[in-house]
């Protein structure tokens, strides 16, 4: 069973990170490969392709005590079709943001990560590991070194069953994704969020899976990945504000940056319900979640569209925008950025 009692605080700025800590050294020893590749970022618009990477722990580790969030590659390569082993499943179980994609409170995020942490436990096949983030958990379920080689058309429709199963990140399930370093510090500077220092949970062993196991524990469970809960994923603001940007540069206009991330706003909502599905009518519908019926007024029962907790609104924009309001800003063009790679980390902001 997997406790959440970490035994120690994760604000405490003093907590550090050591390259010789046995647990880390465990840790990465599972995955069977002798070498892992890092990367690091600083810059939350920053695409993985953009990151600096390393195979040095060091490296990852003092640019992490620096500023930067830390991560590995789980399967051990940056390109999906250069990946001929694949070391792991997982899913990112994230308590995502509010409604207007603020962090919620640690208060609030502790009874998401109670209510993660019940499915974790009662799961038929424990996962080798669970890392504990500040917005939830990363689960990891190391496969037999006989199962490695899995298909992988196989292995994504068990990674799609895994989000479904537990609600995680639906974005965050590729086989080159990028997960955090546990026993480093999860940061969120730019949005005025205090570190948080990650750990594994009081209960992985690291033990290895059959994957034949776990696809029979998902049996039944559906692999259609539903897009409404991809709205508030990383890599969809990231697409939102590179067109935004770039149509902003191409007009040569000044824009403050309250409207910029309105922009960038509405894109990403639009691009989750149409053009044609106004703000006001989703507006009314989150309300309707409140009554019995679960549907929209007015709209006979089957026609309204689905009602999800994830949903994005019009006002969701960086925190670190609402301190320079008013303030114009000349926005660059992203034009000629690698549009092939989205950063998740605990999204539905993930990692």
């Amino acid at each position: 069973m997997f406790s959440d009692d970490l035994g120690f605080n994760p604000f405490d700025k003093n907590n550090k990170t050591s390259v010789d800590d046995p647990k880390i050294t465990s840790f990465f020893l599972s995955f069977g490969r002798p070498n892992n590749i890092f990367c690091y970022n600083g810059d939350p618009r920053k695409k993985i392709s953009s990151m600096p990477h390393t195979e040095s722990m060091l490296d990852v580790i003092e640019a992490n005590n620096n500023g930067s969030d830390a991560y590995f590659y789980v399967n051990g390569g940056r390109k999906q079709y250069a990946i001929n082993q694949l070391s792991a499943c997982f899913c990112d179980m994230d308590a995502g943001r509010d409604d207007e994609g603020k962090y919620f409170k640690p208060s609030v995020v502790m009874e998401h990560k109670k209510r993660f942490l019940e499915k974790i436990n009662s799961f038929p096949v424990p996962p080798s590991w669970v890392v504990d983030t500040r917005n939830g958990y990363q689960c990891y379920w190391i496969l037999h070194p006989n199962d490695r080689q899995v298909n992988k058309t196989v292995w994504k429709g068990v990674q799609k069953k895994l989000s479904n199963y537990f609600g995680g990140d639906p974005l965050a399930i590729k086989i080159n994704q990028i997960f955090r370093v546990p026993y480093t510090w999860w940061r969120k500077g730019w949005e005025g969020k205090a570190p948080y220092f990650t750990s594994i949970l009081p209960g992985s062993t690291g033990n290895c899976v059959a994957f034949n196991d776990l696809k029979n524990a998902l049996e039944g469970t559906s692999a259609n990945i539903d897009c409404a809960r991809t709205g508030k994923s990383s890599g969809a603001w990231f697409d939102a504000w590179k067109q935004v940007s770039d149509e902003v540069a191409a007009n040569e206009t000044l824009v403050t940056r309250r409207e910029l991330h309105r922009k960038v706003a509405d894109v990403v909502f639009n691009a989750t319900y149409g053009s044609d599905y106004d703000h006001e009518t989703y507006r009314e519908e989150r309300e309707c979640t409140k009554s019995e019926s679960r549907r929209p007024r007015g709209r006979p029962i089957g026609t309204g569209r689905p009602i999800k907790r994830a949903c994005v609104s019009v006002s969701e924009t960086f925190n670190s925008t609402e301190k320079a309001i008013g303030e114009p800003v000349i926005v660059t063009s992203c034009m000629g950025m690698d549009s092939t790679e989205t950063l998740h980390t605990d999204s539905t902001e993930s990692l």
